[in-house]
């Protein structure tokens, strides 16, 4: 499993063609869950910079500006094939 950092639109060429979407989703799925954590005044607290983990468990990572890390998401499927 590879984690990639996202620090500029541009880095995500380094994601392998066939990844990009998988990407995109579970950074749209961040940016989702950064708006409901704070709500209207979501827009005052930007992304940094985004870490993705191609792990099929939707893993991302938001740091702010600075570079902290201030949101983590991450989703364990374990559901067996068929359910």
């Amino acid at each position: 499993m590879i984690a990639y950092r996202i620090d500029a639109i541009g880095d995500l060429v380094k994601i392998p063609p066939d990844r990009v979407e998988a990407c995109l989703r579970d950074i749209a799925y961040a940016v989702a869950v950064h708006h409901l954590s704070f709500g209207t005044g979501s827009e005052s607290v930007p992304f940094g910079a985004v870490e993705w983990t191609d792990d099929d468990n939707h893993s991302v990572r938001v740091y702010d500006a600075r570079g902290a890390k201030f949101l983590e998401l991450r989703v364990e499927d374990e559901r067996e094939d068929g359910e």
